[in-house]
């Protein structure tokens, strides 16, 4: 009877036991686009590119970091000058943030 006893407790003991819970890996963005400025005219645009460890992901989308407001497609321009910044997301990933500046119409960008 106390080997019934012993084995019994045993497996419940063994059942009771934690797993450890399961790590989710959460997929790595990156976000880049083709220039770093723009003239502010409304018509010179940047394009973004969002990718992961191996591809282009076509499904991500844009946001602007300041009002986390998402960007339409993946392209930007503006008749406002001044300094933007965007991020993306897929899912629960997020990428980098980077910036990009709308010079005025009729100035030089800076090399």
């Amino acid at each position: 009877m106390k080997k019934i006893l012993f084995t019994l407790v045993a497996l419940l003991g063994i059942v009771a036991c934690e797993k450890e819970p399961a790590t989710v890996s959460v997929e790595k963005i990156v976000l880049s686009a083709d220039k770093s400025e723009i003239t502010a005219d409304g018509k010179d645009a940047v394009t973004f590119t969002v990718k992961n460890d191996k591809d282009e992901v076509v499904d991500a989308t844009i946001y602007f970091a300041d009002t986390n407001e998402a960007l339409e497609g993946n392209t930007f321009k503006t008749k406002y000058a001044g300094e933007y910044k965007f991020y993306a997301k897929r899912g629960e990933a997020k990428s980098n943030e980077i910036s990009l500046n709308a010079n005025e119409v009729g100035t030089t960008p800076e090399p």
